[in-house]
């Protein structure tokens, strides 16, 4: 694909909400920093209120809903541990929702294949 039939793409993509961004995602645990899955339970008439608000730091990498009693799922990669705990404090706070932190223990690799179109 030529660079500019690509670029275009990708505009689309981000246009129609099929893409939220596009940039690194580093792996903060071989360093010095500090990943999290977390969850939250969000009432569904302030869902998109408090997906604005999580998907405000740069920290967060991905950001699900699930059909769950917790249902946000997002990936937190902090600098260090402890900049992760503010960032889940200051998301509580500004949110008066609980967030349930689960740290990344091990890598799992898994190969992902997706068709072109």
């Amino acid at each position: 694909m030529e660079e500019e039939a690509l670029i275009l793409k990708l505009q689309q993509f981000l246009e129609n909400g099929l893409l939220t961004r596009i940039g690194p995602f580093f792996n903060m645990d071989k360093t010095s920093g500090h990943v999290s899955l977390v969850a939250m339970s969000v009432p569904l008439d302030r869902f998109d209120e408090i997906t604005l608000l999580v998907n405000s730091y740069d920290e967060v990498a991905h950001n699900y809903q699930r059909e769950h009693k917790l249902n946000m799922w997002f990936v937190l990669a902090a600098k260090e541990e402890n900049s992760a705990h503010e960032i889940l404090r200051d998301i509580e706070m500004k949110s008066s929702l609980k967030t349930y932190n689960f740290p990344k223990e091990r890598e799992f690799a898994l190969d992902l294949y997706l068709e072109v179109m």
